[in-house]
């Protein structure tokens, strides 16, 4: 579905939704999020995946493998993702959590981590 198909459906600005589909608006309000879910599918199971995926991606942090988010009917309720069941040490637990909320408020920040992620991810370590 278009930017332009998805604005109409639901009502959110076609910038705005272009925003969040290039990674330029990280934050979605929960007005978006219901207008945006009930935009993509008439079915309110497939609009609970969709929420339940945005809560899982907002699930990150100290204490994060201790959140379960299910929705009614599933027989799998909590899908953590391998980086959640790492332990590490307190230092590094509160720097990832100050990390995570820069990130989402200043893109000088996202640029930053994003480009050390590419870097760790492909192995080419070279700064230039």
């Amino acid at each position: 579905m278009s930017s332009v198909q998805l604005s109409k459906k639901s009502g959110v600005s076609e910038p705005t939704i272009s925003k969040y589909r290039s990674g330029d608006q990280v934050w979605v309000s929960a007005d978006d999020l219901t207008a945006l879910a009930t935009g993509i599918s008439d079915d309110p199971r497939d609009r609970a995946g969709l929420i339940k995926a945005h809560l899982l991606d907002e699930c990150n942090g100290p204490g994060a493998e201790l959140i379960e988010i299910g929705i009614r009917g599933q027989h799998e309720i909590s899908e953590a993702s391998p980086a959640q069941k790492i332990r590490l040490p307190k230092e590094a637990e509160e720097n990832f959590t100050a990390i995570r909320e820069w990130y989402i408020k200043d893109s000088n920040v996202r640029e930053i981590v994003d480009g050390l992620g590419n870097l760790l991810r492909t192995g080419d370590c070279r700064i230039e």
